[in-house]
């Protein structure tokens, strides 16, 4: 996604923001440095890349963005992000140092598996997902915790397509798994249909132990459909959602599958390569994420003091006050904080919507263009600890690899995660992880492995 991006920013090299421009360039091979891990998934780099994207972007928009919202303040706010990345990425990195992660060889225990297991542990994984989703609406209090049971299906993902990486005879699964999600992320309300592509990027990147893994001529496929499918869904969203809840205000899926189907074949058949190009323009106004943060920035401190940990306070707390024993505790509105300090009005829970401002932009509102880098630091620590302790969970070897690849791929990624969402799902999609492995790890080896599989498995 960055190389693509670098490759159609360079008609802007004279644009009159240039040295913004050439920053931002300049912070890619920084994300490199700290971050690449040769011949593993490039996970913790593809996050990062990720969210430079969404900062990126609003230079090449910047003219636009200007235009329609007047803000003097979103030059400060893509360069206070860009920094805010790099301090982000020196915590993951401090979070991961000096430990043996070694995760190359651990993923490539899953080669001595048969495919069709992996396959159907991620069938059985799909089926607990489902479940799980079904009793988010009986057990309201549990609701985080059901739904991280949805994101294991993801950790087979992670192994098929790793297995496809090293062996032709994972192909025929992975295809299918790709293909799958790929169409009930589309039938999906969200755009979900990124997700597998994603893993699937972030698995290609781990093929060679040099940077040849970049110039792969199946992440070359995998971006390009990625690219036009982002397109697409900009082009047909909106009616797509309309018809998808008959015109409620929310966001629930009320027609069957079929209907799903017949409503998004036609809009294919009739769609143009216009229609593709404005989609894709309207995809790089929507990845793009500072603007909120600039106005933050012109309210903060000139009309609202800087709130000196207030936010971060209230995330911190949302963690230590799961819903299951303080039923009372008050439901997250994003939107409401958004119009608090950024002085605009911004569809909120009534439209079935919520929209942050970001962590980055959130820690800034708490301590101000100095200091907020400090729970910026922190988050990205704990991120490389996370990742690290899933990695090297005892006795699980590709198990924590793949879990530890999920979690970062479920809760990094996204530069417009407000702070309480970020740290809870974080939090406690790793708590789920961790009592996962310890207490079913045995019996998934076996399944997948049978009585050998501590000596496939061994101590690591």
């Amino acid at each position: 996604m960055a190389i693509v991006l670098l490759v159609f920013s360079l008609p802007f090299i004279g644009m009159d923001n240039y040295l913004l421009f050439l920053s931002g360039l300049l912070v890619v091979p920084i994300l490199f440095v700290l971050l690449w891990q040769p011949g593993a998934p490039q996970v913790l780099l593809f996050a990062a890349l990720f969210q430079w994207t969404q900062v990126f972007v609003d230079i090449i928009n910047h003219d636009h963005l200007y235009t329609i919202t007047g803000l003097s303040t979103l030059d400060d706010a893509i360069a206070l992000s860009f920094v805010a990345l790099v301090v982000l990425a020196l915590g993951i990195r401090l979070g991961i140092e000096n430990a043996e992660l070694d995760i190359r060889t651990k993923l490539d225990q899953v080669l001595k598996t048969r495919a069709s297991g992996l396959f159907v542990g991620y069938l059985i994984a799909i089926v607990a997902g489902q479940t799980s989703d079904l009793l988010v609406g009986v057990v309201p209090p549990l609701r985080q915790l059901l739904l991280v049971i949805s994101d294991f299906r993801w950790i087979f993902v992670i192994l098929i397509f790793w297995g496809a990486v090293r062996s032709s005879r994972f192909l025929p699964y992975a295809a299918v798994v790709l293909g799958a999600e790929l169409l009930v992320g589309f039938l999906s309300y969200f755009s979900s249909f990124k997700l597998v592509l994603f893993a699937a990027i972030v698995t290609l990147l781990g093929k060679h132990r040099s940077l040849r893994a970049l110039f792969n001529s199946r992440l070359l496929v995998i971006t390009s459909v990625l690219l036009v499918l982002v397109g697409f869904w900009q082009v047909v969203k909106e009616d797509y959602r309309e018809h998808l809840s008959q015109g409620r205000l929310a966001q629930v899926e009320l027609i069957s599958v079929t209907e799903r189907l017949s409503f998004l074949s036609s809009r294919i058949s009739s769609i143009t390569s216009e229609d593709i190009q404005d989609g894709f323009d309207k995809g790089l106004m929507r990845i793009g994420y500072t603007r909120y943060f600039a106005y933050s920035i012109r309210q903060v401190p000139a009309k609202i003091d800087y709130q000196n940990g207030k936010l971060w306070g209230e995330a911190v707390q949302h963690v230590f006050m799961p819903r299951a024993f303080f039923p009372g505790k008050k439901a997250v509105n994003d939107s409401e904080r958004t119009q608090t300090y950024t002085g605009i009005y911004v569809a909120g829970i009534e439209r079935g919507t919520s929209i942050s401002i970001g962590y980055v932009g959130e820690s800034y509102i708490d301590f101000g263009p100095v200091f907020m880098f400090v729970p910026i630091f922190f988050l990205g620590v704990f991120w490389g600890l996370a990742y690290r302790g899933l990695v090297n969970f005892p006795g699980c070897g590709y198990l924590g690899a793949a879990t530890g690849i999920t979690l970062i791929l479920h809760h990094a990624i996204l530069f417009e995660s407000s702070n309480i969402k970020l740290l809870g799902g974080a939090v406690t999609a790793f708590i789920v992880f961790i009592a996962t492995l310890y207490f079913a790890r045995a019996r998934i080896h076996r399944f997948l492995f049978g009585a050998r599989w501590r000596a496939v498995v061994g101590s690591s």
